[in-house]
Order: C-alpha cells, then structure tokens, then sequence
C-alpha cells in the first residue's frame, strides 16, 4: 500500500520490510529517519506499518529508530547523542526545538535542556563535508555562544 503525504508517494511497507532485512542500526536509521524528515511520510504511518507488517521478532531495531525519530532526532549522529543520553541517565531534552530571544529565532540545537538553559551540536562529516555546509554550521554554532 502506498500513502501520499505532502504531494511525494513513498511506501512505508517496504520501508519496513527494507529495515527488517537490515542488521545495522545506522542503516536502519537513516532508511527510516529520512522519508520523515524529508515530509513523504508520517512516524505514525511507520509505526502502524510495522504493527500490521506481521511478527514482533526482529522488529525491536526498528521499534528503537521509529521512537527516535518521534522524539525529534534527526540523523544517525542525533540518535548515538541520544543513546549516550540516555545512557548516562541524564534528563530527557527537548531534540532539535526552535529556540527563541525576545520573539527572534536563535538556533535549533541538536538537544536543548531547558531547565539547565543547554544546548547540545552534534557535527557529522555526512552533513558539513561541504565549505558552505561548515559555515553554516559554524554561524548556528555562534548563535549560540554567549
């Protein structure tokens, strides 16, 4: 079955069934987290995709990724910073919330730990490989900054 989202056809059962045959939780991550956050489909159509894809066994990967993109994680080095918080015990933060300074946006850390008023970057060579991409990452990063 394919489902229309945002005007873009995307299959979410062979997202799926694509995610079952993989072993790679990294793999599994971008399969899953890119057509979300590119807008073709929905956490929600993913998640009912994999409770009508048949058996729970070998499942509990995609389980993990689906409840890491639903907490607003958006790439395969935002998730490892998840799986370190929540390894470390530390409080849930909010991931990658607009933050705001008198009504003007600030930036859109990676985590963001409101009571503390911290904010976590994560930088991947996939995403800042190019000049551009660096400078901009170095402009959000003195945003930022104090």
């Amino acid at each position: 079955m394919r489902r229309r989202v945002n005007n873009l056809r995307a299959a979410g059962p062979a997202i799926i069934d694509a995610a079952r045959l993989l072993n790679d939780l990294s793999a599994i991550r971008l399969l899953v987290a890119s057509p979300v956050q590119q807008g073709k489909l929905l956490v929600g159509h993913l998640a009912r995709e994999l409770e009508n894809a048949g058996p729970v066994a070998g499942s509990a990967r995609i389980r993990l990724v689906l409840a890491e993109v639903a907490d607003g994680v958006q790439s395969v080095a935002e998730a490892d910073l998840r799986t370190l918080i929540i390894q470390a015990r530390l409080p849930t933060p909010l991931y990658n919330p607009d933050l705001y300074v008198g009504g003007k946006f600030l930036a859109r850390p990676d985590a963001w730990w409101r009571a503390a008023g911290v904010a976590v970057e994560v930088d991947s060579m996939a995403w800042h490989l190019s000049p551009a991409d660096y400078e901009r990452t170095q402009l959000r990063h003195d945003r930022m900054i104090p």
